[in-house]
């Protein structure tokens, strides 16, 4: 007797534990499904490459959220996103977002910036000191990523990764993309450093409580 009850409540807690682990992972293809079968609703070309960025339940709107980042050979395109919401009855409720079609034939092809050049270019537009991080973890992928410590400086390691962006003349350009709490917690900031910011033009900065941006 209590075999069996133990059985049906190990049975009960693997479906409690299990079930919603499926409902996303279905809701996530729901949403996939939608985007491969309407690629002209996102201005997207047969051969658009992607990346599920983030997936989630909104327990207040009862919607499924997933965004769906353009990319290309592993390497996001930070600005064009598709975002598709999925209700509980597996429907698509909402959708929105642009991708750039033909995306490899828009790339222009421009000299990389080196990581440390680009973290150098974020400090120095924040008047912070900048030398080599003395710990500095090479977490690779297309994306060359990276964690650096700047203990001292920041509240977290220093995130630097490749990443497409847009230019103002509409070329697309690869860019460090370079973000990270400051040490008091007051401001996240989060760059995109390509090669003519070197020079302190054409720096593009985002703050997490929007006290300040720069435009291309």
């Amino acid at each position: 007797m209590h075999t069996q009850l133990s059985r049906t409540l190990t049975l009960l807690l693997f479906i409690f534990f299990l079930f919603p682990s499926a409902l996303s992972a279905q809701n996530t293809q729901d949403a996939v499904n939608f985007f491969e079968d309407n690629l002209d609703l996102f201005n997207a070309s047969s051969d658009a490459e992607w990346i599920v960025t983030d997936a989630y339940m909104d327990d207040h709107t009862g919607l499924y959220h997933v965004y769906m980042n353009q990319s290309y050979r592993g390497i996001l395109f930070d600005d064009h996103i598709a975002n598709i919401h999925v209700n509980t009855s597996e429907e698509v409720a909402h959708y929105a977002g642009k991708f750039i079609p033909r995306f490899s034939r828009a790339i222009s092809n421009s000299e990389r910036v080196e990581m440390y050049d680009a973290v150098r270019t974020v400090f120095q537009d924040l008047n912070l000191n900048f030398s080599e991080s003395q710990v500095a973890t090479f977490l690779g992928g297309a994306a060359k990523a990276w964690k650096l410590e700047y203990e001292e400086l920041t509240l977290q390691p220093v995130n630097a990764k490749l990443c497409y962006t847009m230019t103002s003349d509409n070329q697309v350009k690869l860019a460090w993309a370079v973000d990270f709490y400051l040490k008091d917690g007051s401001h996240w900031w989060q760059y995109q450093i390509k090669q003519q910011c070197l020079n302190g033009s054409g720096i593009q900065c985002l703050s997490f409580d929007g006290r300040k941006s720069k435009s291309w």
